[in-house]
């Protein structure tokens, strides 16, 4: 009997489970794993400003020190340059910083102050003699995410990419959406990457109302970098999905929403300012109709839309030369008209 039996009669007589291989990781090429990596890092470590905390205090920790390659102070630092974290102005939590309830009962006696009550209760004592928390309370600085950074990181996902990417800043521009382009490390432009992460998931929950804002703080954030052809381009995506009527699939009852369009004709519109934001741009870069009109059209031919680009081009130049300035009735009524 050769062993390979013997082991597995053995194996069958003692009811042990039989050994199986070990499961083979997905096939993920290098650099986006580690992009998503960093994406999963850089989120954890956000979540340690959620409310306000101590930067000197995680800069010290070991497990964040263990985490990067680079000092975590330099971290945070560009995270407050990038306008991810702020500085918190927060008496109370300053207060409630290090010491726990029986150290405020005894901070309480010793201002003369009474000592019964929950902490809440304390707290309140405390800062009707100290209201901004700087005498009494953590002498360091607080930082905590502000609310365009929680905004993004809400549902933030490691997934990969279901849409077209976006060139990150600083990357070469290859073409409309930057489809070739490298990935920027996450540290280099952190928002940037909470952004885009923030349009995948949007994209492939099919919540493009939802999407169409993420793409409108990319431009927002692409403009304050001077990135003005990525900001046109992801303008260019706003406007297609005005123009189509983009809605949330998670609005739709539960039954339908997997099989009814993202899209709704009915839902149509161009807001007047962002044509002229795209006015604006394309002047600043000197471009012609027809320049104008190939990047628009090469960015609605990568996304699945109901219309052709070529009409959503045509309607789109009316309103970019004045065309539907001077219409008497509703413009986006007549906005839908022409698209039918």
């Amino acid at each position: 009997m050769s062993a390979r039996i013997k082991d597995r009669v053995f194996r069958l007589l003692r009811f042990e489970p039989r050994s199986t291989p070990p499961l083979r990781a997905a096939q993920v090429p290098a650099g986006e794993r580690m992009a998503r990596e960093e994406v999963v890092r850089l989120r954890t470590l956000l979540a340690e400003f959620a409310r306000p905390n101590s930067a000197q205090a995680v800069a010290r920790s070991a497990y964040w020190r263990a985490q990067f390659s680079e000092p975590v102070e330099t971290i945070l630092k560009r995270l407050k340059i990038q306008g991810i974290l702020i500085e918190a102005d927060d008496p109370r939590a300053r207060l409630a910083r290090d010491p726990d309830e029986s150290d405020l009962r005894v901070l309480c006696l010793e201002l003369g102050l009474s000592p019964v009550g929950s902490a809440e209760q304390l707290l309140d004592r405390l800062l009707s003699i100290d209201p901004s928390g700087w005498l009494l309370g953590y002498p360091g600085e607080l930082l905590q995410c502000s609310k365009t950074a929680a905004r993004m990181m809400i549902g933030l996902k490691e997934q990969a990419l279901q849409i077209p990417p976006m060139t990150p800043p600083g990357a070469d521009e290859p073409g409309p959406l930057g489809a070739d382009a490298p990935a920027a490390p996450a540290a280099r432009d952190p928002i940037w990457t909470l952004l885009t992460a923030r349009a995948e998931k949007t994209a492939r929950d099919g919540n493009l109302a939802v999407c169409r804002n993420v793409y409108l703080w990319m431009a927002n954030h692409l403009i304050r970098r001077n990135r003005r052809s990525q900001a046109l381009r992801a303008l260019c995506v706003v406007c297609i999905f005005d123009l189509c009527g983009a809605r949330n699939r998670s609005d739709l009852p539960a039954p339908s929403n997997e099989t009814q369009s993202r899209f709704d004709a009915e839902l149509a519109c161009l807001d007047p300012s962002l044509v002229r934001r795209m006015h604006g741009l394309s002047q600043d870069m000197q471009l012609s109709m027809n320049e104008l009109r190939h990047i628009f059209l090469h960015v609605g031919e990568r996304l699945e839309l109901p219309k052709s680009t070529a009409k959503l081009w045509s309607v789109f130049q009316l309103a970019f030369v004045g065309a539907l300035d001077a219409v008497d009735e509703d413009r986006n009524r007549v906005l839908r008209r022409l698209l039918d």
